[in-house]
């Protein structure tokens, strides 16, 4: 599942590097991701205590 997000992260910065966003969205694009990232395994971890 982390791996998920971190392609979506890569893909992220590629497209900046690439010229294809700006900066500005690829900021946004990577700190969303983030956000998921961290909302999810709180989610996980309550579901599945261990």
């Amino acid at each position: 599942m982390t791996g998920g997000w971190l392609t979506f992260g890569s893909v992220a910065i590629n497209a900046y590097e690439h010229g294809l966003i700006s900066l500005p969205v690829s900021i946004l694009a990577v700190a969303c991701m983030f956000a998921g990232a961290t909302g999810s395994t709180f989610l996980i971890e309550r579901r599945c205590p261990r």
